[in-house]
């Protein structure tokens, strides 16, 4: 009830600035959750805006819904969008991470993603005297494997190369998803190397790709490496495991 939350809030203001600042974090959390799945995903933006403000990030679980959930129409990518122009128009900072939140939900417009809007609101950045970061770009990139764009992923990979900015994860499971649209498998499992010498863990999708790409090159050898991998980190997936070693026992046959 009303008097066990402000008991809640009490106990959170007096506990040590670690623990209150993760518990700040869990219900912002929640509340952008809650806000998300009642179909009500301007007002979770405004929470999720202020807690950027405030220099708090929360799950990707969470951010994810969100941007999924504005995503469901664009006029409610464009009125979170608004709440941005209003901040700035007031003076008020406004936080990259909203920006390229709206850009990951331009990426999950209907089938294809809505590059335009994506590119429209990438403009706005000098405006908002905003530098981009690793995740804008990895949004943008996003927004090229949905809509299938390939041509502008490879000029953003440039530019990106170009600047001081190293790729994470994400930058890679977009670089390989873009060149295996392209039908360049070798040059997809390159960038795994080139991913994994950088140590850094490529994501579930990146490993599917990667195991695809494997396959169309009969390099089954190395698709059956990488299975073990995505099982060693990931868990095992009996679907994939099955289709690869399908594959090693057709080529063994022939």
């Amino acid at each position: 009830g009303r008097f066990q939350r402000v008991g809640f809030v009490y106990a959170m203001l007096q506990a040590p600035p670690p623990v209150f600042l993760r518990s700040i974090r869990s219900v912002a959390s929640m509340t952008t959750t809650s806000l998300s799945q009642v179909n009500r995903p301007v007002a979770a933006f405004d929470v999720a805006v202020q807690c950027f403000a405030d220099g708090l990030n929360f799950p990707h679980s969470a951010y994810n819904l969100l941007a999924k959930t504005l995503a469901s129409h664009v006029s409610l990518v464009d009125d979170a969008y608004y709440l941005l122009e209003t901040r700035h128009n007031n003076e008020q900072p406004v936080p990259l991470a909203a920006i390229n939140l709206i850009i990951d939900a331009c990426a999950l417009v209907d089938e294809n993603g809505d590059l335009d809007r994506a590119f429209a609101t990438w403009a706005e950045l000098d405006r908002l005297k905003l530098e981009p970061d690793v995740s804008t770009y990895n949004a943008l990139l996003h927004t090229c494997v949905r809509s299938r764009e390939a041509s502008s992923g490879r000029r953003l990979l440039a530019r990106m190369a170009a600047s001081d900015l190293k790729p994470n994860e994400y930058t890679y499971q977009f670089r390989v998803a873009l060149l295996a649209m392209q039908r360049q498998e070798y040059a997809a499992l390159d960038a795994y190397k080139e991913c994994r010498a950088a140590d850094l863990m490529p994501t579930e999708k990146m490993y599917i790709t990667l195991i695809n790409c494997a396959l169309r090159c009969r390099r089954y050898a190395m698709a059956r490496e990488i299975c073990d991998e995505l099982e060693t980190h990931i868990g095992p997936r009996v679907g994939i495991r099955s289709r690869v070693e399908d594959a090693v026992a057709n080529y063994v046959a022939d």
